[in-house]
């Protein structure tokens, strides 16, 4: 049930935007991949204590936190590309978080990396001669999993812009979960900034099953 409002809550403009954190009984690697896929942010295993679920709420107002503060890199960098084109790649090499700009093709079904900033490098563990002008769907074929795919085509087609929580993005190649913010430029181009947030997710996970080995001593 839970995993289905989520969907509904994000198949919806108005509550895409709604960070949401499920309770469940489910404890499976596959069950865990399937909340995260509907777009939840979170999931916590019953039983738990009021402080495990504080500690996650917590979690998700900093992460909302950083959303805002990305909004504005996001804000700036297009006031930047309105008003000078130099200004704007300079802002886009040194954004501290990745950054890549796509063109449509196919009529808006997929997308060619056209600027790929080195945050982004550093991220994917990719050079950008290796991925620009490759069609996004073959350069990362993980994408239409992550869902990622379907947020570009929503954003090509609708102009503005959406967040799409953080997933878990993976291929052949590269694994890792990524927190996307998705915008179209005047010129139809569009851009996705984003983050690595793997780290943040392994310690999460890392700290879930400490307090639940200690419940389960303390039961």
């Amino acid at each position: 049930v839970g995993i289905k409002l989520c969907r509904s809550l994000k198949a919806s403009d108005k509550t895409c935007a709604v960070p949401v954190i499920i309770a469940s009984r489910l404890s499976g690697i596959q069950d865990k991949e399937n909340v995260f896929q509907a777009g939840c942010y979170d999931i916590i295993t019953k039983p738990y204590s009021s402080s495990q679920l504080l500690a996650r709420i917590n979690n998700c107002l900093l992460n909302q936190k950083y959303i805002k503060t990305l909004a504005h890199q996001v804000d700036d960098c297009t006031k930047a590309l309105k008003a000078n084109r130099s200004h704007f790649n300079n802002i886009f090499t040194g954004l501290s978080v990745g950054a890549v700009i796509y063109d449509p093709i196919n009529n808006g079904n997929d997308f060619v990396i056209q600027a790929f900033n080195p945050a982004a490098e550093k991220i994917e563990k990719v050079k950008r001669q290796d991925v620009v002008g490759k069609p996004v769907t073959q350069a990362f074929p993980g994408v239409d999993e992550l869902g990622l795919l379907e947020v570009f085509k929503r954003v090509y087609q609708d102009g503005g812009s959406i967040h799409h929580p953080a997933n878990i993005y993976k291929d052949m190649r590269i694994q890792g979960w990524r927190d996307n913010y998705v915008i179209k430029l005047p010129s139809g181009k569009i851009v996705a900034f984003y983050t690595d947030v793997t780290e943040q997710k392994k310690a999460e996970e890392a700290l879930r099953e400490h307090r639940n080995f200690l419940q389960t001593i303390i039961d």
